[in-house]
């Protein structure tokens, strides 16, 4: 079961591979205790490089780092990040 349904990807293995990025993202905050802009960050990488493959080209769309936002948002207690954090300013 995914943390949510739709990232908004094209696929359903576009999400599938979206979803293992905000997972691993969700592992790092609650193992390692990872800062919110530590995580946004590291899932943000995680989906550029997704973004790299044909296959995965909108990866880094608005749509789905929204998706994925909300993901963390809704899962992470607290979780939270600047405009210039979000938007990798």
């Amino acid at each position: 079961m995914r943390v949510v349904e739709q990232y908004g990807m094209f696929t359903e293995s576009g999400d599938y591979m979206v979803d293992r990025a905000v997972r691993a993202g969700l592992k790092l905050a609650q193992l390692d205790a990872a800062s919110n802009a530590d995580v946004w960050q590291f899932v943000q990488r995680e989906l550029a490089k997704l973004a790299t493959t044909e296959d995965f080209a909108e990866a880094t769309d608005t749509v789905v780092r929204e998706e994925v936002f909300d993901a963390l948002w809704n899962t992470l207690p607290g979780f939270n990040v600047s405009e210039e954090v979000y938007f990798g300013v």
